[in-house]
């Protein structure tokens, strides 16, 4: 439980500081679109894969991407809330990256029986 805590604390962390990064260089809107709609969504796939692999429930592990860009982007922007659309592309592929974590784990027991 308290492994399961920390590889959840640690995602967060990531996730809110390449959050906060997009909503901070929000000013030069190229690098702002990159980070919202490229590396954001693609930190979410490759952060909920590596902690199903590592043993976290896939319903949980997808959850911090979502959660830490709402909350960078309201505390950063003082109320406002990120575009409806990144936040549905982050949460979808940090699904898709929990999915994928899982499926993989059971693939390789079933190999080793």
């Amino acid at each position: 439980m308290k492994r399961t805590i920390l590889l959840l604390l640690s995602q967060l962390a990531v996730s809110l500081l390449l959050s906060a990064a997009a909503f901070l260089l929000k000013p030069i809107p190229a690098l702002h679109r990159a980070l919202l709609w490229g590396l954001l969504p693609l930190n979410a796939f490759a952060s909920a894969f590596m902690l199903v692999r590592r043993g976290v429930n896939p319903y949980i592990g997808w959850i911090m991407p979502p959660v830490a860009l709402t909350c960078a982007a309201y505390l950063i922007s003082m109320g406002f809330l990120p575009s409806g659309g990144a936040m549905v592309l982050i949460a979808f592929l940090g699904i898709v990256g929990a999915a994928t974590g899982d499926s993989y784990n059971k693939m390789r027991k079933s190999k080793h029986k």
